[in-house]
């Protein structure tokens, strides 16, 4: 897909506008908190910005991806037919996994990532493709685990802009520059909701997204450069995230 293709700048301005919509309607407090975090002691008001943040970037991504690519939910035989779903599949997760107890948080982002790489490397069910599929599955699943570990809206920015700025550069086969657009485009719109953080399972959906993007070109050419490249946003995080702290 062209750059100059009116569809993918109207998919990029909806995945945009849903997520700065969705992150200010959090910040209002009209999102409901789960138990566990209202008991916790946290601000109900930040945690429901964060969310909202949270859950307007993946539901973006969802609709703009759909929008470029035509679909929704299609069977995963071609990689860029199973982003789409993934965002939608992670969004379902992450919002029922939230109202877990917050001591089974971490087993609930485990098993996230782990459902991400799944469904990234063909959502294989027979022994012989799961074998065939193992190091695809472990390797998104890993991405997606360290993205959501040190993920912010701001660190989101920086990392989908690289991811894009990656595949333009390695020009893999397929529309992985185009919905890297999109992804930014999302990620500038939960940046600019002004939101929180959030928890690491509210990142799941988004650091999901971003692994599968980053993942997409392995998948489907596995050249040295698509390693590289599936690497870039989960150093950038985790580089801004030591800078910070330093």
């Amino acid at each position: 897909m062209a750059l100059e293709d009116p569809w993918l700048w109207l998919g990029a301005a909806l995945a945009l506008g849903v997520a700065f919509g969705l992150g200010r309607t959090g910040r209002w407090g009209a999102l409901p908190v789960p138990p566990g975090v209202a008991s916790s002691g946290a601000p109900s008001g930040a945690f429901s910005g964060a969310l909202g943040v949270a859950l307007g970037v993946a539901l973006g991504v969802a609709l703009g991806f759909a929008l470029v690519l035509g679909f929704v939910w299609p069977s995963p035989r071609q990689v860029p037919e199973r982003l789409p779903a993934l965002a939608l599949l992670l969004l379902a997760y992450g919002g029922v996994a939230l109202w877990l107890p917050a001591r089974r948080g971490r087993m609930a982002l485990v098993a996230g990532a782990v459902v991400a790489g799944w469904w990234m490397a063909g959502a294989p069910l027979h022994p012989p493709d799961i074998a065939r599929a193992a190091l695809p599955w472990v390797a998104t699943g890993a991405l997606a685990m360290a993205l959501a570990w040190r993920l912010t809206a701001l660190r989101g920015v920086a990392a989908a802009a690289v991811l894009g700025a990656g595949l333009l550069l390695v020009a893999p086969p397929g529309p992985y520059p185009a919905l890297a657009l999109v992804v930014l485009a999302a990620a500038l719109g939960g940046w600019a909701a002004r939101a929180p953080p959030g928890s690491r399972l509210a990142n799941l959906p988004f650091a999901g997204v971003l692994a599968g993007l980053s993942a997409a070109p392995m998948l489907v050419r596995g050249a040295a450069q698509d390693w590289a490249v599936a690497l870039l946003p989960v150093a950038v995080v985790w580089l801004l995230a030591a800078w910070r702290r330093g």
